[in-house]
């Protein structure tokens, strides 16, 4: 089987985006993987790449397979500000870092690559440079590729985890989930959690309200809207329990009876997965018509352009993408 094409986006490159990217790249088990095409700006690529390391320019257009290069790695060039420095986020890096993405879904919808690996993004950059309504990867990818659905999962070594809202201030978290949002996660994450696991998953979903509600005396959403959308999907023969108070959840997951927790809200799912899979775990968009992956963490301006970053959780986007497109 021939190796897949795997695009890779620089994220903000006021970010660390641009070095965890040359970093992963120099490691010999990417490029045996996949071939690897950058959608970036070769010049911020060069200033953080270790030596060695070859790049082959392209304007933005789709290369043929006969003109991708096979010793030094590809680069879809896209303008990006001089004034851009490390550690300093602004409407140009946002800009930049959407340019990237943007080129990249193009060739993905086209077919032109097997599927995207992003490195991270600054929503406030994104939204100084005129997306006022931008909440994150996701929900823009969902957007540009006109997925009808679409949910975010994380898979780390211990359990993975899907959210049903996701970039939403916790106020709105009540009354933006439905049986049917819950359900329609559900349906997804289980899909995706079958091909990756090789069987059907144990999963769990967290109640909403400390202590699954108390049976309706903290909340009564769990008895209204969580427990009638996992009835939903055990008569769908889904094995979910839950509502589960996610205290307990979460340490039931990491003892390995569950092998997928969705969770009703951002850090209530994130808090516990990052403590035990940070550097590991990867980040799927689901419901997208291309494989999407990306990096557990964000931009990390304290450290961006200080050699100090950590490429490994892009490493495992890659290889998760590979395992997803194969």
């Amino acid at each position: 089987m021939p190796k897949p094409t795997v695009g890779i986006t620089l994220g903000d490159p006021a970010g660390i985006g641009p070095e965890i990217v040359a970093k992963a790249l120099s490691r010999p088990l990417v490029r045996s993987l996949c071939r690897p095409i950058v959608f970036g700006n070769i010049a911020v690529l060069r200033k953080c790449s270790p030596k060695g390391l070859q790049y082959e320019r392209f304007a933005p257009g789709i290369p043929s397979d006969q003109q991708l290069p096979q010793r030094s790695i590809p680069v879809i060039d896209i303008k990006t500000s001089a004034r851009i420095r490390p550690g300093k986020h602004s409407a140009a890096s946002g800009d930049a870092a959407l340019a990237y993405l943007d080129c990249a879904i193009e060739y993905a919808m086209g077919g032109e690559i097997n599927a995207i690996v992003t490195a991270p993004l600054s929503k406030a950059a994104v939204r100084a440079a005129g997306i006022s309504d931008f909440t994150g990867h996701t929900e823009y990818l969902a957007m540009k590729s006109g997925a009808r659905s679409a949910a975010m999962m994380f898979y780390g070594a211990k359990f993975m985890v899907a959210l049903v809202t996701t970039h939403l201030p916790l106020r709105e978290v009540a009354d933006a989930i439905t049986p049917e949002k819950i359900l329609d996660v559900v349906l997804l994450s289980h899909a995706a959690a079958e091909r990756l696991l090789g069987r059907r998953p144990r999963m769990g979903a967290a109640g909403l309200n400390p202590h699954a509600g108390e049976g309706g005396a903290l909340g009564d959403e769990d008895l209204r809207i969580v427990a009638p959308a996992v009835q939903a999907a055990r008569r769908r023969k889904i094995n979910i329990e839950g509502p589960v108070p996610a205290d307990v959840l979460f340490r039931r997951a990491y003892r390995g009876e569950f092998d997928l927790v969705v969770a009703m809200y951002h850090d209530q799912a994130l808090a516990p997965f990052k403590m035990v899979s940070f550097e590991h775990g990867v980040n799927i968009t689901l419901g997208l018509p291309f494989v999407r992956t990306s990096v557990d963490h964000g931009t990390a301006a304290d450290i961006a352009g200080k050699g100090k970053a950590s490429e490994q959780s892009l490493i495992e986007a890659i290889k998760l993408a590979v395992r997803l497109v194969r």
